[in-house]
C-alpha cells in the first residue's frame, strides 16, 4: 500500500525507472495524450518521455492509489540579457 510517508520512495524509484527522454517526438511518433496511450507508451511499450507525459502518468497513479491530487500548469520564463 501506497502511503504519503513512503511516497518518496515511490517517486524514487517511478525515477529510476522511467526514462525522462523524447524519442516520440525526433522520431515524429506522437499521440493524443489519454490516460490509454500514456499506459501503453510507459507501461506496455516500456518507453520513457517528456515531464507532461511523466507527471500524468504520475498523476493517474497517485488517483488510483487514493491520493488527492492535481495537475497544474507551470511556465516558467526566463529573460536573458
Amino acid at each position: 500500500m501506497i502511503t504519503f510517508e513512503n511516497l518518496g520512495l515511490v517517486l524514487e524509484k517511478t525515477a529510476k525507472a522511467i526514462p525522462f527522454e523524447n524519442l516520440c517526438i525526433m522520431e515524429k511518433r506522437t499521440t493524443e495524450m489519454t490516460k490509454e496511450n500514456l499506459i501503453n507508451k510507459i507501461i506496455v511499450k516500456n518507453e520513457g518521455g517528456l515531464c507532461y507525459d511523466l507527471n500524468s502518468i504520475l498523476y493517474l497513479f497517485l488517483l488510483e492509489n487514493g491520493f488527492h491530487v492535481y495537475l497544474v500548469r507551470l511556465m516558467l520564463l526566463i529573460q536573458m540579457m
